[in-house]
């Protein structure tokens, strides 16, 4: 078994339901690696793909107090579609 490089990790992203979760504007949860090696989660809508480098997700925090991150591909540890009760649920906490 060989050390994964960045070119594989590339490879297990599903690009053409990632492209469909954003023309659609599906809310994600979004696992990723942060900078300190913590275990980040965040939901939100992917905005932009940056060439297959990197992803720009709109994450919600209710009131109009919304932002922008950008997680890189090689962080990513799993991105899940949220069903629709779940989405109400989290809209319902933060108001």
């Amino acid at each position: 078994m060989g050390k994964k490089t960045e070119g594989d990790e590339k490879k297990m992203l599903n690009w053409q339901l990632l492209a469909r979760y954003m023309q659609d504007r599906i809310r994600l949860q979004v696992q990723y690696v942060g900078g300190d090696g913590s275990l980040i989660e965040r939901t939100g809508l992917i905005t932009e793909m940056i060439d297959r480098d990197a992803l720009i997700i709109r994450v919600m925090h209710g009131a109009h107090q919304d932002r922008l991150i950008v997680v890189h591909v090689h962080r990513i540890v799993q991105i899940t579609p949220l069903k629709a009760q779940e989405v109400w649920f989290a809209k319902e906490r933060l108001v």
